[in-house]
């Protein structure tokens, strides 16, 4: 939490590099009491941040879409329990649809 209108985190990928940060994420509240999920991905986009506004919560699932944006248009987070989350990003490319699935779970510090 960075403070009452921010959430921070980060993203990360284990492979055969060992553990690399890929994607760093923030939800922030605007005044208006809109939610915004804003996205800076790792060589995409210029490093230029890409913000998704929130749609739908309901029963522990968020939704938020940003139609303009080339992909994705859509990202979903399903919490599964307190400790996995599953995310999926889905949209339009070159005119057919596309999903990408994404599986989370906490660790600690002590976990590294």
């Amino acid at each position: 939490m960075v403070g009452d209108s921010l959430i921070s985190g980060a993203g990360v990928h284990s492979g055969g590099k060992g553990m690399e940060i890929t994607e760093e994420t923030a939800l922030r509240l605007n005044r208006s009491a809109t939610i915004e999920y804003v996205a800076t991905v790792t060589n995409q986009n210029e490093q230029e941040s890409v913000v998704f506004r929130l749609i739908k919560a309901k029963h522990h699932t968020w939704v938020f879409e940003n139609p303009a944006h080339d992909f994705p248009q859509r990202i979903v987070y399903r919490q599964r329990g307190k400790k996995k989350m599953r995310a999926h990003i889905e949209g339009e490319i070159n005119g057919k649809h596309a999903k990408e699935v994404f599986r989370y779970r906490r660790i600690t510090e002590a976990s590294y």
